[in-house]
């Protein structure tokens, strides 16, 4: 399979778990590369039609938007707007960051790389939404911090591992997968034991 290919299936799992950091990733990327990604700064611009990604003002733009999604995610209650939100954000940065990928190699047809993108990164967010409620009825969204902390540091690690070499983003996004439900068990844990110590205070006061 094309190392477009994918990059392409890593780098839209990683969207799942953060709409924006990808995006920055592979903008920042292309800068590094002097162009060889997404072609910014290239001449015959018609060729390279998502260099506008690693321009300044999409650079600022991503690392706002991530900044954002970042401190948002972090507070029970709040992510479950947020992820609301990312139901639409997310599978379209999954497809905008595979679209741009293999467009780089002509690995695979645009119409198609976008509705895998949508595919991939939509299915991972559609798994952290649905854990993130369970956490949040189960104990309350204590555990929310840590997880959220996980996702965006496993999100960012599968895009720099997809840019690296390919295959490694597909392989990444699978391990980190089993390293969130991991982690969504444990915070799971932590918020009710700290519920029922709370209750067990409470109660000795009484």
């Amino acid at each position: 399979m094309d190392s477009g290919i994918l990059a392409g299936i890593g780098l839209s799992a990683a969207c799942g778990w953060n709409t924006f950091a990808p995006l920055l990733v592979l903008a920042l990327a292309d800068r590094i590369s002097n162009g060889a990604l997404l072609g910014y700064g290239q001449p015959n611009t018609s060729d390279h039609p998502f260099a506008w990604i690693a321009s300044v003002a999409g650079i600022i733009v991503w690392l706002a938007l991530m900044t954002l999604e970042l401190l948002l995610d972090k507070v029970p209650r709040v992510d479950h707007a947020l992820d609301a939100a990312g139901s639409a954000l997310r599978p379209a940065a999954g497809a905008l960051c595979f679209m741009a990928i293999g467009n780089h190699d002509n690995s695979i047809n645009i119409v198609l790389a976008m509705a895998v993108g949508m595919v991939v990164a939509g299915g991972i967010h559609w798994d952290k939404a649905r854990r993130r409620l369970a956490l949040a009825s189960g104990s309350l969204g204590l555990g929310t911090p840590f997880v959220s902390m996980l996702e965006d540091s496993l999100s960012i690690l599968t895009a720099v591992m997809s840019l690296i070499l390919g295959i490694l983003g597909p392989i990444t996004a699978v391990a980190s997968w089993f390293a969130i439900r991991a982690a969504y068990r444990w915070s799971e844990r932590f918020g009710r034991g700290t519920i029922e110590r709370a209750q067990a205070r409470q109660g000795l006061r009484h």
